[in-house]
């Protein structure tokens, strides 16, 4: 079984410390429900530099793990090979890792940064991937056989519906499916 995963608000938050920058930086009060699309810029009246700075200002912020997350991925690692698919820059690729270390993830795994997901997923063979992108979701589940666990969050609520594209709202659901797989 090869499980593939991303990253950010898959198994770290990040968007509530984007936010939290914008907001200290802008006077603002945006919530974590303003954002109903994953381009922040086309939800909150942000500028792109803005938003650009905070992106980099919160990943190099020690992101806070997603709950269970890392014994989850670590569990899944005795019976499977990780793949971490994200589209983090290369040049973030040490504090991807140095994040990955300190959220808990002690299994083997494969990084791959600034990929383009379902290609990588055809190449690999990747069974099981967990995101929390709808675009992503989509064009992995149109252009691979590769099933995508779709981590709720208010940005992907107008995913497409497909039968390899499944909903779930935490990790405690993603292991509930896994436990029939293993």
């Amino acid at each position: 079984m090869k499980i593939s995963c991303d990253i950010d608000e898959s198994i770290c938050h990040l968007a509530q410390d984007i936010l939290d920058i914008l907001n200290n930086k802008n006077n603002t009060n945006y919530i974590l429900d303003d954002i109903t699309c994953y381009e922040f810029g086309k939800c909150i009246s942000v500028s792109d530099s803005d938003i650009n700075y905070a992106v980099k200002k919160a990943i190099y912020s020690n992101p806070k793990p997603v709950e269970h997350a890392s014994d989850v991925i670590n569990l899944l690692g005795s019976y499977g090979d990780i793949f971490f698919l994200t589209k983090r820059k290369h040049d973030e690729r040490d504090v991807t890792i140095k994040l990955l270390k300190d959220i808990g993830i002690k299994t083997q795994y494969a990084l791959f940064t600034e990929c383009d997901k379902p290609a990588v997923i055809n190449r690999l063979s990747i069974d099981y991937m967990i995101e929390d992108r709808a675009k992503h979701a989509e064009d992995i589940a149109f252009g691979t056989n590769c099933t995508t666990l779709l981590l709720d969050r208010p940005w992907n609520r107008h995913a497409a519906i497909h039968s390899r594209i499944l909903r779930v709202f935490d990790w405690k659901d993603i292991m509930i499916y896994f436990l029939g797989k293993i």
